[in-house]
């Protein structure tokens, strides 16, 4: 197994800025930001922030026909995020659809909206849990529902309100993770947040996801 040893990075770096260049600039400058971050770092001991950069490195170097020695272990982190990122959006995809049939709203966000609506190839940002948020009002509605899909969570659900719980964690029968949010900003901003200000959100670009970003 390569990268074992995932560590979290307690700042931006100058190794982060040349994997971010790397990842993003075309010809020369990509090639050289590429050759200084590899002499810079042990591609065994990476920290989680630069791994999580690592496919859409490999299909910006891809697309640019550039070739290395590293790119078969590239490609594989590449091929490891795109099958879990097929695997969890089919999840995202029943439980948006499950939860129109009853009319339940629903607003996509982190590393779900970015990879599903903004990355033109879905395996280039990898997602490590399923953000959701729908509006408290429909909140204990959303969570029946989502358990009937097999999701479970080991939080105390609440009976009558959401109003006390800011998220709570899903799981389902694969230990796939989804954080169901409920307020978006602090409950004194939720204020000010009304329901019909969803019209101001932009629909997700598939059509077989009925939510928004």
């Amino acid at each position: 197994m390569i990268f074992r040893k995932l560590k979290y990075a307690k700042k931006i770096n100058q190794e982060h800025r040349l994997l971010l260049r790397a990842a993003l600039l075309n010809g020369q400058e990509a090639i050289e930001a590429w050759q200084n971050w590899c002499a810079s770092v042990d591609l065994e001991d990476i920290d989680s922030e630069s791994y999580h950069l690592l496919s859409l490195l490999y299909q910006n170097l891809l697309t640019q026909q550039l070739d290395f020695p590293e790119m078969t272990r590239l490609k594989g982190v590449y091929r490891r995020s795109w099958y879990n990122n097929q695997l969890l959006i089919a999840q995202v995809k029943i439980i948006l659809n499950h939860w129109q049939e009853f009319g339940i709203k629903s607003i996509l966000l982190r590393d779900t909206a970015l990879a599903i609506h903004y990355y033109s190839d879905w395996g280039s940002r990898p997602i490590y849990s399923l953000d959701i948020f729908v509006y408290p009002q429909q909140a204990l509605a959303a969570i029946e529902k989502l358990k009937e899909l097999g999701w479970s969570t080991q939080s105390k659900l609440p009976e009558k309100s959401i109003a006390a719980v800011q998220s709570i964690q899903f799981r389902d029968e694969s230990k796939r993770l989804l954080n169901l949010h409920f307020y978006i900003q602090t409950r004194d901003l939720y204020n000010n947040f009304e329901e019909d200000s969803i019209k101001n959100l932009e629909p997700i670009k598939d059509d077989n996801l009925p939510g928004y970003i």
